[in-house]
């Protein structure tokens, strides 16, 4: 018998982003696929399961659904286009449904360029620095840089008139870029594993016969000095995985975060003559060129 987790993992990776369905009717067909039910038996446990398959669906990341705010045990695709939306939420719901053609492209990089295209993320992000280490001997840190805690107000030069962030320090980050399959799935001893190379970089290598030949210039941080490590992937990262990231203050960037991320920042996007949204390889190439930042 399928577990109330197992339906809500099945809803979330199968839900029509444009569909609207109750919880018990999602957790129906849920049980007719994968716990072998037939619909009246799988309808009767649906309706068993209901309340922990809610509360299951609601920890989910990167839902294509939203909970109806009239009606919590309906579920909303997130395209599905909706009387109050205003024009921004009606476009973003449109470049939302871009994240997997957006991911497919990205997973066709060869891992050099989805370094690059990490990096740009990061200054998409409001990042200062984004810089590729590049090449095999990195020591397991792909990418660092420096990012704002609050970033400045735009509108007036930062500080030749005055402080406009109140927390001005600029947090280090290393990074570490795995382009897999995207059907593959993550494990916790990668994680850990780059977790071993954020402590070496951060302890500049002390002691180590042989530093990597191309690492984090020792000049750009302070040893031991506090940073956000990012884990990017174009593949899942399993549950295991992300309460191990969790539990070692790793943070874990899947193919699908990277992907929603992308496409609502239009990297790669096209409209064509009829007017509808692609993701086209030759535009995100063309953007990664002129985003590129290596050491």
């Amino acid at each position: 018998m399928a577990t109330g987790l197992q339906v809500a993992k099945w809803i979330t990776e199968t839900f029509d982003p444009y569909a609207s369905r109750t919880v018990e009717e999602a957790a129906t067909e849920a049980l007719v696929d994968i716990g072998n039910l037939s619909p009246a038996d799988a309808a009767v446990e649906a309706e068993r399961l209901a309340a922990e398959v809610s509360q299951h669906l609601s920890a989910m990341q990167g839902r294509p659904f939203e909970f109806s705010a009239r009606d919590p045990r309906r579920l909303i695709g997130v395209k599905r286009r909706l009387a109050e939306d205003s024009a921004a939420v009606r476009d973003m719901k449109d470049l939302w449904g871009l994240w997997r053609p957006e991911l497919e492209v990205i997973a066709q990089l060869d891992p050099d360029e989805f370094e690059r295209l990490c990096a740009g993320a990061m200054r998409l992000s409001g990042a200062t620095r984004a810089v590729v280490t590049g090449g095999p001997d990195d020591g397991g840190i792909d990418l660092y840089g420096r990012i704002p805690i609050r970033p400045p107000d735009q509108a007036v030069r930062e500080k030749d008139l005055l402080r406009t962030a109140l927390l001005d320090r600029e947090l280090l980050f290393l990074g570490q870029c795995k382009r897999y399959d995207p059907a593959f799935e993550v494990g916790p001893g990668e994680i850990n594993q780059f977790r071993g190379a954020v402590e070496r970089c951060l302890n500049k290598y002390e002691g180590a016969a042989m530093p990597p030949a191309l690492r984090v210039p020792e000049h750009f941080y302070r040893r031991n000095e506090t940073c956000l490590a990012l884990f990017f992937t174009t593949a899942k990262v399993s549950d295991k995985a992300r309460d191990t990231a969790k539990s070692v203050d790793i943070i874990t960037l899947s193919g699908q975060d990277i992907g929603e991320f992308l496409s609502y920042r239009r990297v790669g996007v096209r409209t064509d003559r009829q007017g509808e949204l692609r993701v086209e390889r030759d535009a995100l190439i063309g953007w990664l060129e002129t985003h590129s930042e290596t050491a």
